[in-house]
């Protein structure tokens, strides 16, 4: 799969730590860091943390 492939609809700079998010494969985390556009997500085991590109179509940010 290409890069290009893997981005959607997310806005880079739309996200903030403490932001709730749901992953196609990990499920449900929370977002620990944010590294220009990478993000540090602490998902619930056994995923654990992951570090994912914000703009990852298979992320979503939930509504806090």
């Amino acid at each position: 799969m290409s890069k290009a492939e893997l981005i959607g609809d997310n806005k880079v700079d739309d996200w903030k730590v403490g932001d709730l998010v749901n992953h196609d494969i990990f499920g449900k985390g929370v977002v620990v860091k944010v590294n220009k556009n990478i993000l540090d997500i602490a998902f619930e085991l056994p995923a654990g943390l992951k570090s994912l590109m914000a703009n990852h179509k298979a992320l979503k940010k939930l509504t806090n």
